[in-house]
């Protein structure tokens, strides 16, 4: 009986290659999985800090809400709002960010010291159908947004003309604003025009937001981080970002937005209109990682094609075992990469992972085989792949493009390579002179 030989049998071990292959994927998804699973627990860590430093800030106002009455004395009256825009709105501040720590994470936050000063028309009631008569001048409310009143840092004064108030807490008018803090400021019917102005010290995270309420908004923002996103309903007219910050420049008018200077009751909404910025981090390593898991099955595929290769061209034979440990080495890689790269940066953990497998193969195949030449070949290789892989991951527009190019080259390599290879007899183990002798006598 023969004796069953695995080096002969080529469709075989192309089988078992890409069987291996495949049972690779499933330590793949587990990788993703788990670095989705860091990610949400280093989003939990910049919830946490986020909620007691202070979370994403929208800041809108100030509002003049003037309150009436409709109705008798003898059936009684009801009372109404109306609210008032500024005429002009100037906000300027500088953001100063910080870095907070939960365990391992960090996390960015920030601290504006936003300033704000205008001029209010005295209320034209005409426009709006009030009676002057019925006008509550006494309880009329200056109101300011501020979304997230934790992150406020100190008293808020507001100087109304030539008196000045302390903010309080809360908005009793809340058609329009839900969180903020308000003053009743004294409303001379003499006055034609009311100037305002008020300084925010304010904690918040992730994002900073204003709302264009005057009938022309001009806004200078000045801050430290060097990666701002510009977001919302209107992008800066004017902009500078460097490694050292940004500046931006906001002017918006009343025709730039869907609701007027005045209004009666919670006819208009203002949410929608926002605009400002998001403090982005470039370095999102989980991101990074994630998206290097992904290729996972592009590495192990032209790792093993490329031992196979070597199996071909060499007349060495690789067992299955060894393709096995080879590709768990490969997996690890992508632990290794997950775990360092939480300490360090992307391109340092990328480095010591890749160095680390690399070595560790390039060891065992100059072991395993015994060929100096073998080894040096497989670490070649190994080195392309994961400095190609590396280059895909930094070229995130053309990465396809980069990517197609690549595999390309490669295949056109080893249909050159393997041009001349008769593969019914690539594994067939060479007759002894006693076969072949064997072989005639039959004949």
């Amino acid at each position: 009986m023969a004796q069953y030989n695995f080096k002969n049998q080529l469709g075989l071990r192309i089988f078992l290659i890409v069987i291996l292959t495949m049972f690779f994927m499933i330590p793949q998804v587990m990788i993703v999985n788990l670095t989705e699973e860091r990610s949400f627990r280093k989003y939990e860590a910049q919830s946490e800090v986020s909620y007691k430093w202070g979370e994403q800030q929208k800041l809108a106002g100030p509002i003049l809400h003037v309150p009436y009455y409709i109705g008798n004395s003898q059936k009684g009256k009801t009372q109404f709002w109306a609210h008032f825009l500024p005429e002009k709105l100037n906000i300027s501040g500088k953001v100063t960010s910080e870095q907070r720590y939960r365990g391992i994470y960090e996390v960015v936050v920030y601290n504006g010291k936003i300033n704000l000063e205008g001029d209010f028309n005295f209320p034209d009631f005409q426009v709006l159908g009030i009676d002057e008569g019925s006008v509550d001048y006494k309880n009329i409310i200056l109101s300011f947004g501020i979304s997230d009143l934790r992150g406020i840092k100190d008293q808020i004064k507001v100087r109304w003309n030539d008196s000045t108030y302390l903010a309080n807490p809360g908005i009793d008018c809340q058609q329009v604003l839900t969180s903020g803090v308000s003053v009743k400021p004294v409303v001379d019917k003499k006055s034609e025009t009311f100037s305002f102005s008020l300084a925010v010290d304010l904690n918040g995270s992730k994002s900073l937001f204003f709302l264009p309420l005057g009938k022309e908004t001009n806004v200078n923002i000045t801050s430290d981080w060097p990666s701002p996103s510009f977001t919302g309903s209107f992008l800066p007219d004017n902009r500078e970002i460097s490694d050292a910050g940004f500046n931006a420049e906001w002017k918006i008018f009343n025709l730039n937005r869907n609701y007027p200077q005045q209004w009666r009751g919670n006819r208009y909404e203002i949410d929608g209109s926002e605009f400002g910025f998001d403090m982005i981090s470039v370095a999102n390593n989980y991101l990074k990682t994630e998206r290097t898991a992904k290729y996972a099955f592009l590495i192990i595929a032209l790792t093993f094609t490329s031992f196979f290769m070597i199996e071909l061209l060499s007349k060495k034979s690789i067992h299955p075992v060894q393709y096995l440990l080879v590709g768990f080495a490969l997996m690890v890689f992508y632990t290794l990469l997950l775990s360092i790269s939480e300490h360090l940066n992307f391109g340092y953990a990328y480095l010591t992972a890749s160095v680390a497998i690399v070595g560790m193969i390039t060891l065992y195949i100059r072991k395993t085989l015994t060929d100096i030449k073998i080894a040096s070949l497989v670490s070649g290789i190994l080195i392309s792949l994961y400095s190609y892989l590396y280059v895909i991951l930094q070229l995130e527009e053309f990465s396809l493009l980069i990517g197609s190019l690549g595999l390309f080259v490669l295949l056109a390599l080893i249909m050159y390579l393997t041009r001349n290879i008769d593969w019914y007899t690539a594994f067939k183990k060479p007759e002894t002179d006693e076969e072949t002798n064997n072989r005639n006598q039959k004949k």
